[in-house]
């Protein structure tokens, strides 16, 4: 999607509240395409969703172990898609808002986490309703 629009994109996923913490095989995966969001990704969003002490704790934790990986301000973490949008720069904020609304009109920002232990999913883009929602698709 960032070849094709010709600059970095906003990635944005969402975690939902009962998702399972990822197996070692959906780690792995996600190890092996982090190289690839840092090179293609203006900023990295997750909303880990929940409310509560526990739920602050996970964002905190999460948001401290990715520090390392990425450059100064470049990956978030989040309590809410709205919170995602509002985090990123003005400029690209039109396009977080219609990424956001895509997905909510398709549904996946209310769907279930993802089958424990299954990383057919990431990595797979647009299918997912992940990385490389375009606000023109």
């Amino acid at each position: 999607m960032a070849k094709k629009m010709g600059r970095p994109i906003i990635y944005v996923t969402r975690v939902p509240v009962d998702a399972p913490a990822p197996d070692p095989d959906v780690r792995k995966r996600l190890n092996e395409l982090m190289p690839e969001f840092q090179r293609t990704c203006s900023s990295y969003h997750v909303v880990l969703e929940g409310v509560g002490f526990v739920s602050s704790l996970k964002r905190g934790i999460l948001a401290s172990l990715m520090q390392f990986g990425w450059r100064r301000g470049a990956f978030h973490v989040h309590a809410s898609a709205k919170e995602a949008v509002f985090a990123v720069s003005r400029e690209a904020r039109g396009d977080a808002e219609a990424i956001v609304a895509l997905a909510e009109r398709q549904g996946l920002l209310a769907a279930p986490g993802p089958i424990e232990g299954d990383p057919s999913h990431l990595g797979r883009g647009a299918q997912t309703g992940k990385a490389g929602l375009s606000p023109r698709a």
